[in-house]
């Protein structure tokens, strides 16, 4: 009973100590948005840079359609000064993401927020 008590003490306390890995929603403005020379969509909403799709290829998950309505998206928020939402899963918090790349796994659903 007592190997028993401490194994499950042992999982509690490195559980307590590692962060859980689950979905996020980073929120914010867009603060900036860049189209490189070959249509990589590049944003920074407070949380780093990150490249979000391909306008002329498939870009992980994104088509070049999907990306147009992301881009198109992603200008109207920022235009109207709207914050924008999106939602990652296997990420402890949003400054995990990194900058300068495309984040992996790429946001799941992304969406305006009035």
């Amino acid at each position: 009973m007592r190997g028993l008590r401490f194994t499950i003490a042992s999982i509690v306390a490195m559980s307590a100590a590692t962060p859980a890995l689950a979905s996020i929603v980073c929120s914010g403005q867009v603060a900036n948005l860049a189209l490189g020379p070959t249509g990589i969509v590049q944003a920074n909403y407070g949380y780093g840079w990150h490249y979000l799709c391909s306008l002329t290829a498939i870009y992980g998950d994104y088509t070049p359609q999907a990306c147009q309505g992301l881009y198109s998206m992603l200008l109207t928020a920022q235009a109207s000064g709207c914050p924008v939402l999106f939602f990652y899963n296997q990420y402890a918090a949003c400054s995990d993401i990194g900058s300068w790349l495309m984040p992996t796994p790429q946001p799941y659903f992304i969406q305006i927020d009035q």
